[in-house]
Formats: structure tokens, C-alpha cells, sequence
């Protein structure tokens, strides 16, 4: 059977859900990452101020710099179980070794062990965002039908928002019984041991989609390689202009990406800075509960994919971009108020937990939406590009690290910030308003942003999606 018009998923809901796991598996090993790489520089290698800042720098612009070329690679690269499929097979082990890698200090040459360690963030990076970019791609890939598009991007953004609670179930034990016995090497243990739950994920959907088109009576070259056998060949360059064109003409996706990067920025600045929060700002014996909120944390905001998302969606009428930008908004309120309630740890900690029952609107959302604008650029370039649109939507949240990583340097060197000071009586307020402050004006303005420039209407999508399959364009 080919590539055909009206191409439906036999289990719906079945591959959502393992869609969803594979995301949650990916979502909950980048926690390694988000909460500790700051603090294993810092307090594990004991880098110097200048020599985390470099890193931190260096490893994200570069990061961001190679997430232009991803759409590139899968285009350009032959796979032998499908343009993006291959990906989840492929990727999870050259993850393991090189993200563990960029938990280790290989020397006391600073230099060289800032070096080694860049290398192995980077390719880590590079593979995995490649893999993600699969994951954000299979659901178009899988199925034409609108409705089973949406239901695979509401599971795989509720796998983002349960990360922290797989992570924090996972990361308490390991930290426990290694951090007294390698002081600085537990990093690595867990960095290893979260890539192997982003194996089992990866791959559980791998061979899940081989079951999904095998029903279907389809191969994988003509689901997830690329479109009818009969195409015409395509030029990857000519589809990197026709992508590229139609991505800066589309106003909505834009804005969208924009949302993005500050949705993943903002909540991986809160990430990195939460140790620093916990233990200088609220201070006493509130670190030693940290694991525990992220995981209460997680749970909320999943829980509020569930209940709340609907509900809003119910009471916007389906209007996909009043539920999202409503989360913003009431996240930056919550996290304002839990900046003024700093006094009194338990209050603030609560409040800003609210704030992340809102967040779980913009993780749960953006896909359907960002699907959606490629579905809008589709119809005005009358090309199949939502590949190449879907494999760019890594890029936004590789600028939110960027982000995360200059303001984080930022504060870490204008503070003067060591790890052996002994007066830390200013870090207090600094902390306070690096991990809610800046966040709240960050989600305020992306709220703002997407309701004055996002436009398009969600009644057109159906048609735009109809006539593209009438037309049969590839």
C-alpha cells in the first residue's frame, strides 16, 4: 500500500500513548542536564567561574548553531528503517557514552577537561535533538488524519510535563547511595543510567511503529522514508530553500517558535538555578526536599494536562491558542507572587508549584499548534514540507537553552559566585529573582506575543490539510 491519501493509525490511541512514553523517557533524561550540569561544573568538577561560564556558553551557541543543519541531516542521509524512524533505533546509544562523558572531569587540566567535556555535550546534543526532531515528526508521518495528529501531539507534550517526576524518583536513589561514595563521579553514574531510560523509551517506539505499518500493510520507506515510491526525486537543496522560505513567510509559526524558546528557556533557567534557589534562598533544610518538589511538581502538571487542559479547551470552545496563551499568563502571575512570599519557604514553594500547573498548557499545546503551522506552510508553498518544518522545531528550544546559559553565566559571574564563599548573605535575592522574576517576565511576554501576532484560524486546517491530499502533492 502506498503513502496514501486518508492514511490512518490502526490503534490511535495505543501509539499516542507510546508517542507520549518515548517523549517522557527523553524529556526526563535531559534532567540530568537541566538540574545538574550547572551544579557538577560548579561543585562537582569545581571549575573555575570563568571556566563554567565558557562552558556553559560555548556548549549552547554551538548546540544551536548545528540544530539549523538537522532538518538537513535527515533529509540528506539514507536510512535503512525510514527517514526519521531510524532515528529512534540509532540515537539512544551513541547518546549514553557521550552524555556521560560530559559528566566527567578527565584530568586537572581545566583547559583539557573543559574540552572533553564540550565534545561530549555537543554530540550528545546534536544525536539527541535529531532523535526528538523524529519523535515531533512521526505523528505527521503516521497518520493524515487531523484528529489523530492532535491526539499524538497532546500525548507526546504530556510526556514532556511528566519528566521531573520520572527523573526525581529515579535521581534520589542514585544520588543517595553514589554522591557519599563518588563525590564527583555520581554525576556521571546518573547521566549513564537516565540515557539507558531514554533507550527504553526511543525503542519501545521504534518497534511499536514497525507493529502500527505492518497492520496498515506499509513499509517503512513509504511511511516514514519519504513519501509514495513513484515521487519524483527530490533536491534537498531546493527543499531547504522551498522550507526555509515558507518558514520566514509564516508569521504564525514564528511567533510560535518564539513561544517556544521561552516556554523551554524560562523553565530550563528555573531547572539550572533550582539548586541555587534551595539552598541559598530558602536555605536550612529545604535542599534535602528538592528531589521531592520536582517530582510533586511533575506530578501536578501532568495531572493538569489531564484535567485542566481540557477544561480550558471546553471553556475557550476548542480554541487551541486561548488555552496556551492563558497558561502564560497565569504562570508569570503565580511565580510574581511566589517571588513576594520568598519569606516563608513552604507558601512560596506552593505558589510557584501553581505556576507550573499553567505551564502545562504551553508543553501540552505547542505541538498541535506548531503542527498546525506546518500544515498553513504546506498549503502556501503546494509542497510537502512539514518534515523540514517539524525538524525545526528542536531550534527553538536549543535558543531557550541558549538563553538559559547566558543569563545563567550572567548571574553566576556579576554575582562573583564560588562555591566556597563564605559570605553568601547577597546570593539570597539573587537566586530569588533568577528562578521567578526573570522566568515571569519571560512566560508575560510570550503570552502577549502570540496573542497579537498568532492569526491563524483553526477552522482553515481541515481545509488546508483536505486540499493538499486532493491535490496529491508531495
Amino acid at each position: 500500500m502506498e503513502h496514501s491519501q486518508g492514511l490512518r493509525l490502526p490503534h490511535p490511541l495505543g501509539y499516542s500513548i507510546l508517542a507520549g512514553f518515548a517523549k517522557l523517557m527523553y524529556a526526563a533524561t535531559t534532567c540530568a542536564e537541566l538540574y545538574y550540569f550547572s551544579a557538577f561544573l560548579t561543585d562537582g568538577a569545581q571549575f573555575s567561574v570563568g571556566i563554567t561560564a565558557m562552558i556553559l556558553s560555548v556548549t549552547t551557541v554551538i548546540d544551536f548553531i548545528f540544530s539549523f543543519f538537522i532538518s538537513v541531516f535527515i533529509e540528506a542521509i539514507k536510512m535503512p528503517w525510514g527517514k526519521y524512524r531510524s532515528w529512534l533505533l540509532i540515537a539512544p546509544p551513541v547518546v549514553i557514552v557521550f552524555f556521560t562523558l560530559a559528566f566527567v572531569r578527565v584530568g586537572s587540566n581545566e583547559v583539557l577537561s573543559a574540552v572533553v567535556i564540550i565534545i561530549g555535550f555537543l554530540i550528545s546534543h546534536f544525536i539527541w535533538s535529531i532523535g526528538e526532531a523524529a519523535v515531533n515528526s512521526m505523528g505527521l508521518e503516521m497518520t493524515e488524519d487531523p484528529d489523530e495528529r492532535a491526539k499524538v501531539a497532546m500525548w507526546v507534550g504530556r510526556g514532556s510535563l511528566g519528566n521531573t517526576l520520572v527523573f526525581g524518583l529515579i535521581s534520589a536513589p542514585i544520588i543517595a547511595f553514589f554522591s557519599p561514595r563518588m563525590p564527583q563521579g555520581y554525576y556521571a553514574v546518573l547521566a549513564f543510567i537516565m540515557g539507558v531510560i531514554y533507550l527504553v523509551g526511543f525503542w519501545a517506539l521504534f518497534f511499536a511503529s514497525s507493529y502500527t505499518m505492518k497492520k496498515k500493510g506499509v513499509t517503512d520507506d513509504t511511511i516514514v522514508g519519504g513519501g509514495k515510491p513513484d515521487a519524483p526525486k527530490r533536491s534537498v537543496i531546493r527543499d531547504l530553500g522551498t522550507g526555509l522560505k515558507y518558514t520566514a513567510l509564516n508569521r504564525h509559526l514564528l511567533v510560535t517558535m518564539v513561544c517556544i524558546m521561552v516556554t523551554y528557556g524560562a523553565s530550563i533557567l528555573q531547572s539550572a538555578s533550582m539548586y541555587y534557589f534551595f539552598n541559598y534562598t530558602l536555605g536550612g533544610s529545604w535542599p534535602a526536599i528538592m528531589s521531592m518538589y520536582i517530582s510533586l511538581g511533575s506530578v501536578v502538571r501532568l495531572i493538569a494536562s489531564f484535567a485542566l487542559v481540557p477544561a480550558l479547551m471546553k471553556a475557550f470552545k476548542g480554541n487551541k491558542k486561548a488555552v496556551y496563551v492563558s497558561g502564560f499568563i497565569g504562570a508569570a502571575v503565580c511565580l510574581v507572587i511566589a517571588y513576594l512570599a520568598r519569606g516563608a519557604a513552604l507558601p512560596c514553594l506552593v505558589i510557584s508549584t501553581i505556576a507550573g500547573v499553567f505551564l502545562s498548557t504551553p508543553f501540552t499545546m505547542w505541538i498541535g499548534l506548531y503542527q498546525d503551522c506546518s500544515v498553513f506552510s504546506e498549503w502556501k508553498a503546494k509542497k510537502r514540507i512539514g518534515g523540514f518544518i517539524m525538524g525545526l522545531s528542536v531550534m527553538p528550544i536549543k535558543l531557550g537553552i541558549m538563553i538559559r546559559s547566558f543569563i545563567m553565566s550572567g548571574f553566576l559571574v556579576a554575582m562573583g559566585y564560588s562555591a566556597t564563599a563564605t559570605d553568601t548573605s547577597s546570593y539570597s535575592s539573587n537566586f530569588a529573582t533568577l528562578y521567578l522574576i526573570i522566568p515571569a517576565i519571560m512566560f508575560l511576554g510570550a503570552g502577549i506575543a502570540h496573542a497579537l501576532i498568532y492569526k491563524l484560524p483553526e477552522s482553515e486546517i481541515k481545509r488546508m490539510q483536505d486540499e493538499l491530499d486532493a491535490e496529491g502533492i508531495v
